[in-house]
């Protein structure tokens, strides 16, 4: 499981449709354009079209183009990144897995209802 680095202000929010980056430059904070993420087995491993969950797939980021140390992205799916948020890469055999986490999102939704 990777991590995202640290950000300027301690978090950033993303729209959908804005540009993204995820790289290794440790001399650069985080911010709504950018975040660090130092795991070298993420920039060999993802494709062009693979999509990348932060924070449990709260946020969702579809992969543009991918360097040696970074990776150029469009958000799918908006929200707030923070630091040391979790990073999973999402391959076609997971989309199994996000049924899971719509109901699990479901549950908790109406938890909070009854509350």
């Amino acid at each position: 499981m990777a991590r995202l680095g640290r950000f300027a202000d301690g978090c950033a929010t993303l729209a959908a449709g804005d540009a993204f980056r995820l790289d290794m430059d440790h001399e650069l904070l985080g911010d709504e354009r950018r975040a660090p993420l130092f795991c070298q087995q993420v920039y060999d491993t993802v494709r062009p079209g693979a999509q990348i969950l932060i924070d449990r797939g709260r946020v969702r980021l579809r992969v543009i183009s991918v360097g040696p140390e970074h990776a150029e992205t469009r958000v799918l799916i908006g929200g707030t990144v923070a630091e040391r948020h979790t990073v999973h890469l999402l391959r076609l055999r997971s989309q199994r897995r996000l049924r899971p986490l719509r109901l699990w999102r479901l549950l908790r939704q109406l938890r909070m209802l009854r509350q």
